[in-house]
């Protein structure tokens, strides 16, 4: 019982520890013993620097060569932690298309990774410098880069007359605890009966084409659907939350507690979902907020656009289902806003 240190809903999104977050003594999820991702929390959280990122043989990629096309891998964001992901992201690009958008101080660090398809230098843009400086919230720049790397995407597919099947968003500062078969185990997590987008909440994920190209509406919705809405009921779609696990943060969102109570823990606050199923599908659909409205939530973001929240958000209004991958389980580097 030593693994359950942290709640599963905080394993599946590679939060960080949060003390406030409750533990339900029922709960059961297979990830509370998953050893090498609780030790890896343990060591991030004590000296982030011995977290060494295995490297899988290339033989054990499991994307065989003539796949390559299948997949396209966007690196988003600033490249911090590249020496300590490089050689994962090399192998990965031996066997998918690799996309980097980033900034003018990662341009070296960019031309670390010489098989990239395509790489985006946000400075090298005017308009999209212009964008960018002008973001009020550093996490809506990570939406702006994303939103940049999927019209790469479209743009070589259309170079190439030729669709990928898959598309990975990825990080540089990301620490993979199941790197082995990734991408093949990936793609399996993607095809498995009503799947959605995988991954670990906002920070590592990817999905089908189709579903992961929905996300370029994402970045154009911010100014007048997200920033400066946290207080803001949006109709909940209780299908998509129940269809989605505890990877995606449905418990940020803003839930009515005239229907819904004070939950504590996002298990029995699903068994209540469920069991009340018929009744709150309608009421949470067609809920209108009065002077009297007062929300449940579990997380509470940045003030002005809590990005994760908004990422679920987005998705729920998309009908889009969001599960874990233990392919794809991990954490950020505790040090990593130090690291170039």
């Amino acid at each position: 019982m030593a693994a359950k240190i942290q709640p599963a809903w905080v394993l599946q999104t590679a939060s960080f520890d949060r003390s406030v977050m409750a533990i339900d003594p029922s709960e059961q999820h297979e990830i509370l013993y998953d050893t090498a991702l609780l030790n890896a929390r343990s060591i991030n959280a004590s000296c982030a620097e011995n977290l060494v990122q295995d490297v899988p043989d290339s033989d054990e990629t499991g994307i065989k060569p003539r796949g390559t096309r299948r997949i396209a891998l966007a690196l988003v964001g600033e490249l911090r932690c590249l020496p300590r992901s490089v050689d994962l992201l090399k192998q990965l690009s031996r066997q998918a298309d690799l996309f980097i958008v980033t900034t003018d101080s990662y341009r070296h660090a960019a031309d670390q990774l010489p098989e990239a398809a395509q790489t985006l230098i946000l400075e090298d843009v005017l308009q999209q410098r212009e964008v960018d400086g002008a973001l009020a919230v550093p996490s809506m720049k990570q939406w702006h880069k994303l939103h940049l790397a999927l019209q790469l995407i479209r743009s070589h597919e259309e170079r190439l007359r030729q669709r990928y099947r898959f598309i990975l968003k990825l990080r540089s500062d990301y620490f993979f605890v199941h790197p082995e078969l990734m991408l093949k185990r990936f793609v399996a997590a993607c095809r498995s009966p009503q799947a959605g987008l995988v991954g670990a909440s906002d920070k590592v994920f990817g999905g089908r084409r189709d579903l992961m190209m929905m996300l370029q509406g994402l970045f154009p919705a911010i100014p007048g659907w997200f920033d400066q809405q946290e207080t803001t009921y949006w109709p909940i779609n209780l299908e998509q939350v129940l269809l989605s696990d505890d990877a995606i943060k449905w418990y940020g969102m803003n839930w009515p507690k005239e229907l819904v109570g004070e939950p504590k823990h996002p298990l029995r606050w699903r068994q209540d979902l469920i069991s009340r199923r018929e009744f709150l599908w309608h009421e949470l659909a067609s809920y209108r907020h009065t002077a009297s409205s007062r929300y449940h939530r579990l997380l509470v973001g940045h003030e002005r656009f809590a990005s994760e929240i908004c990422f679920s958000r987005y998705l729920n209004f998309c009908g889009i289902p969001f599960r874990d991958c233990r392919a794809l389980r991990g954490l950020l580097y505790k040090d990593r806003t130090d690291q170039r």
